[in-house]
């Protein structure tokens, strides 16, 4: 891998701490987004070499997911099913308002997850 997951939570971050970026729904939305690839391309790193090489297409959210429960991983599973679906409402629900303290959240939800995701998924 050329690039690290966390880097993609690094990146959330800086935009999150850098006022030279606009800060605007997009800029929240954005970091959202990468919270959430940061944890389940960690989770996917994580796996693989449990499983093997996940696919790397449009069903790997879903064998990631699935690979969590077959670890018996359930607080995992569920944290980054919870981040997938704040990261569905940032990007497809427009109608939604979000800021910079929701967009900390996530942040941190996501530092938590892959601290967790290190210690459950064994």
């Amino acid at each position: 891998m050329t690039i690290q997951p966390e880097e993609f939570l690094e990146f959330a971050e800086y935009l999150y701490k850098n006022v030279e970026v606009f800060n605007s729904e997009p800029k929240f939305r954005t970091i959202v987004n990468r919270c959430y690839l940061a944890s389940v391309l960690k989770a996917g790193q994580i796996l693989e070499p449990i499983f093997g090489e996940l696919p790397r297409d449009i069903t790997y959210y879903e064998s990631v997911e699935n690979a969590l429960a077959d670890r018996n991983a359930p607080a995992s599973k569920d944290m980054l099913f919870e981040l997938r679906k704040q990261r569905n409402e940032s990007d497809y629900n427009l109608d939604d308002s979000w800021n910079a303290e929701l967009a900390h959240k996530y942040i941190d939800f996501s530092k938590q997850l892959i601290e967790l995701m290190k210690g459950e998924i064994v």
